[in-house]
């Protein structure tokens, strides 16, 4: 299998890299505090896309797609999918961006990667010689897998002494200097309001384009690039995968199917561009792996031509509306704990859905 991912990270490589500056790499990863407590952890696999590129004068973005790889190597184990009922919703990558509350972040978040992919419920059989089922196996193989991969991406987002703080901290400043997030509260208290819930509605109604003009020449002068990153995790088995369709088993290549695991998304509620409960994982085999990864690159690509498309209104009132956004929730989380906020009244997941109407 290791022979197959080094062919599939080579025409990935040669897809994307030179004819579109994108740097493609792969290698396994090991991650962690290298304590007795918090032992270094490993990755099989993780493939890695980046690209830096211009948005306009002040601005510049370092994109980055990891592609954390589980790799599962389970002798007689096939795969079979049973569909989801009608109408189940499709888990979300993890995705943050330092576009987060501005119109400009739906560049991102209404381009969804693997939309063609069949959202399924994997089921691991123990097939004897290949031809004789006997039994499900034992093993959680897509729970463990999206433990594995989940917690690597947490450890991505902890903070550490390189990282602290937000990337927007000069434009939290101007917006005390503006003094508008007095203004929001003002209006919470004036119409007994929850903050959460008109937000996006005030910020659309109170940002007006002239103060958004002030607030860019209070910025410094000169380019500061900023991150998105994204994640794709994958289980690849060396076992076939099966779809019943038109009462006849047929091979296919790949899946998307959703994993609860532990701890998700926690503290991450609030950087997530988009986020749901269950967490996505990509299932594969080595022969479909190459397909997944190229699928993973157009979307990389795309979401660079459908940033830079953004209007020139748009570009320029991204950092007020962004700023302002983060603010806002930074202020009000510290009247309400992150370990307040509960899966049943996730105001968070809310704000996503209000999001998405805006």
């Amino acid at each position: 299998m290791k022979l197959a991912y080094q062919v599939n990270v080579r025409n990935l490589s040669a897809a994307v890299h030179n004819k579109q500056g994108v740097r493609a790499h792969s290698d396994s990863l090991t991650y962690g505090s290298d304590t007795e407590i918090n032992p270094l952890r490993q990755i099989d696999q993780c493939v890695s896309l980046y690209k830096e590129f211009i948005l306009d004068e002040r601005t510049g973005i370092a994109f980055h797609l990891q592609i954390p790889i589980e790799v599962k190597n389970r002798r007689d184990v096939e795969v079979f999918r049973i569909e989801y009922p009608p109408h189940s919703y499709r888990p979300r990558m993890p995705i943050t961006a330092f576009l987060q509350g501005s119109r400009l972040d739906s560049a991102i978040r209404n381009a969804l990667p693997f939309e063609n992919l069949p959202l399924l419920e994997p089921v691991f059989l123990e097939i004897g010689n290949g031809t004789t089922p006997k039994k499900i196996s034992d093993e959680n193989l897509s729970y463990n897998a999206a433990s594995a991969t989940y917690d690597f991406i947490k450890f991505e987002f902890s903070p550490s002494p390189a990282n602290e703080g937000s990337e927007l901290s000069e434009g939290a400043e101007i917006i005390k200097k503006m003094r508008l997030l007095e203004r929001y509260q003002q209006y919470l208290a004036e119409k007994s309001y929850v903050w959460w819930s008109v937000i996006y509605q005030w910020m659309r109604s109170n940002l007006t384009d002239a103060l958004a003009a002030d607030f860019n020449r209070r910025l410094h002068r000169g380019r500061i690039t900023y991150s998105v990153n994204a994640y794709f995790p994958i289980l690849c088995v060396n076992g076939r995968l099966w779809q019943l369709s038109d009462a006849k088993f047929s091979e296919c290549e790949a899946l998307l199917t959703r994993v609860r695991v532990n701890g998700w998304p926690g503290k991450l509620r609030q950087e997530l561009l988009y986020y749901t409960t269950e967490v996505p994982l990509i299932l594969t085999h080595p022969n479909g792996l190459a397909k997944v990864l190229l699928e993973s690159s157009s979307w990389f690509l795309k979401i660079e031509k459908k940033i830079k498309a953004a209007d020139k209104r748009t570009k320029q009132r991204w950092y007020l509306e962004s700023a302002f956004y983060q603010e806002a929730v930074t202020h009000f989380m510290r009247q309400q704990p992150r370990n307040d906020v509960r899966s049943d009244l996730d105001f968070f997941e809310m704000m996503q859905a209000l999001a998405d109407r805006d």
